[in-house]
């Protein structure tokens, strides 16, 4: 079990740079959208989940405050935000 929730961490853990999937746990897009312009990130998109979104940018810049501000941040794979990545490659 143990091995298997490491694995799923390394999976989503969002990258140094690159495109990341932001999910506020309150469901409000308008928190996400906040942290990811104050933390000079680009909007790529929705996300899959209520209130979530795709974005470009750093994640020491957003890390920190998506945090605070009660934001999940994560990689955004392409099997689930494939739709949304295909746009912008």
């Amino acid at each position: 079990m143990a091995i298997a929730l490491v694995i799923v961490a390394i999976a989503f853990w969002p990258p140094q740079r690159g495109a990341m999937l932001m999910i506020p746990l309150s469901g409000h897009a308008a928190t996400a959208v906040d942290v990811a312009l104050a933390g000079h990130a680009s909007l790529i998109g929705m996300g899959p989940l209520p209130g979530s979104m795709v974005v470009l940018g750093d994640r020491a810049m957003l890390g920190g405050p998506a945090l605070d501000r009660g934001i999940l941040l994560l990689a955004a794979p392409r099997a689930i935000c494939g739709a949304v990545q295909k746009d912008i490659a």
